[in-house]
């Protein structure tokens, strides 16, 4: 597959996801509206926190629903840091995801 310079083009159902530790904390089941626009930087740079809103104001307006252990997570796009060839890593740590209000899917309108 030839890159468009924006990884997160190459999430897919059934990529494992890992945070921002490498720690193991599930695997894609669904992606749920857009990501239009590639963020730049080099492919698979990392995109970093301070991304959020200029992802948010170039249209990405989206969720990962992702398998977890303690039940599905629906994570928005800007949870994700970058996509390394089979895995997507996010921005926080696993332990933090089961605190934070991801057990339902974020509104996108």
């Amino acid at each position: 597959m030839a890159s468009t310079g924006n990884d997160y083009e190459q999430i897919r159902e059934g990529m494992t996801v890992v945070d921002l530790g490498g720690a193991h904390v599930g695997t894609v089941k669904e992606i749920v509206g857009e990501m239009p626009m590639a963020v730049g930087g080099r492919e698979s740079a990392p995109v970093g926190r301070n991304q959020e809103a200029r992802r948010a104001g170039e249209g990405f307006k989206g969720y990962l629903t992702i398998d977890h252990a303690g039940g599905p997570l629906y994570l928005p796009f800007s949870m994700v840091n970058r996509v390394n060839q089979d895995r997507v890593e996010l921005i926080a740590a696993a332990d933090g995801l089961d605190t934070l209000t991801w057990g339902r899917p974020p509104d996108i309108d």
